[in-house]
């Protein structure tokens, strides 16, 4: 636990057992898998998109300005940050690590990394289980207004195992006036 500064964002100090310190360790808790996954509809998923990339199953996604997962449809403008959140299930468990790339446009801005995170790779999900990957895409500043295709592809050993598919479409709009 950690106590922040309103005004600047400044953790302060608290005092500790063993002293003054900058966070207060409240205990360990241990993280395990349910025993039965959740019902896809519990999950809140704003895009629904059922798709089979290899052994994992897209269930939809989310797609929005970082910061305005409470307010999505906050318009998105040249320089932001494009959230996107991934839900998957292991329709098999995965043999091995497999990454993903989503892409904004044809190559306009993109990103590749884990499904989920490097902390959790597929190797480790099991048959059945649901997971939720989040990441951003940082949108280049000179990028022009309009609509643009937002797709996804699985990457094994670094190399395409089909083609992308459109999740849908993003609609950025002009940066604002000074």
């Amino acid at each position: 636990l950690a106590v922040y500064r309103a005004t600047d964002g400044v953790r302060l100090p608290v005092a500790t057992p063993e002293g003054t310190a900058d966070h207060v360790a409240l205990g360990e808790i241990q993280v395990q898998r349910p025993a039965v996954p959740p019902a896809p509809i519990t999950l809140g998923i704003q895009r629904p998109r059922q798709a089979r990339l290899g052994p994992l199953e897209l269930l939809g996604f989310d797609a929005y300005k970082r910061g305005f997962g409470h307010a999505p449809e906050t318009p998105l403008r040249p320089g932001d940050l494009l959230h996107v959140v991934l839900y998957w299930r292991a329709a098999e468990a995965p043999e091995r690590r497999v990454r993903v790339r989503r892409e904004l446009g044809d190559g306009l801005a993109g990103i590749e990394t884990d499904p989920v995170s490097e902390a959790y790779p597929t190797d480790r999900w099991i048959e059945g289980e649901i997971v939720r990957g989040e990441h951003d895409i940082p949108l280049p500043t000179d990028l022009a207004p309009g609509r643009y295709p937002l797709s996804l592809q699985l990457l094994d050993a670094g190399q395409p195992t089909a083609p992308p598919i459109r999740l849908g479409w993003i609609t950025l709009q002009a940066p604002e006036p000074p």
